[in-house]
C-alpha cells in the first residue's frame, strides 16, 4: 500500500513510483476516502500513522541513495 499525504490535499506528489514486477493498482478518490476517514476516526489516525512511516521511509531511501 502507497499513501502519501499528497495525495489527499491535492498537492504535488513527493515521489515518482515504478513497479519492477507486474502489480494491481486500486484507485480510490480522494475526496471518498476524506469522507470515509471523516467517518471512521480510529481508521483515520491509523491512515496517518502509516503516511508518516511511508514518509519517514521515503526520506531514509532518498538520503541511502544520495
Amino acid at each position: 500500500m502507497f499513501l502519501a499525504r499528497a495525495l489527499l490535499t491535492s498537492g504535488p506528489s513527493p515521489v515518482a513510483l515504478s513497479a519492477l514486477s507486474e502489480v494491481s493498482v486500486i484507485a480510490i478518490p480522494a475526496q471518498a476516502l476524506l469522507r470515509f476517514l471523516s467517518a471512521n476516526p480510529h481508521l483515520a489516525r491509523r491512515f496517518e500513522a502509516v503516511i508518516d512511516l511511508t514518509e519517514h521511509g521515503l526520506v531514509v531511501a532518498a538520503t541511502a541513495v544520495a
